[in-house]
């Protein structure tokens, strides 16, 4: 998902482990050794962007559902419009 990859680069936390010399999106790598944050939120973790791309993805879909429902209304009133012209 583009939405995803979007937070995942720009926003979501990515941590040093200056033992390892290594990056991991956890406060503390799998070594055990506290990290120290470089890029991002604390807060906004690999879950919490997941979460955030599929709520965009299900307004998306929302959204276009409202509008082709509402387009297809409008050509079934100017459908009905035509008909009653032939009248």
């Amino acid at each position: 998902s583009l939405v995803d990859s979007a937070l995942g680069a720009s926003v979501q936390a990515l941590y040093y482990c200056p033992v390892c010399d290594r990056l991991t999106e956890s406060s503390r790598h799998a070594c055990g050794s506290a990290t120290r944050i470089i890029r991002g939120h604390p807060w906004m973790t690999n879950d919490t962007v997941n979460c955030c791309a599929t709520m965009t993805g299900a307004a998306i879909g929302a959204l276009w559902e409202i509008a082709m429902s509402n387009h297809k209304a409008g050509e079934a009133h100017n459908h009905q419009l035509k008909q009653a012209a032939c009248i």
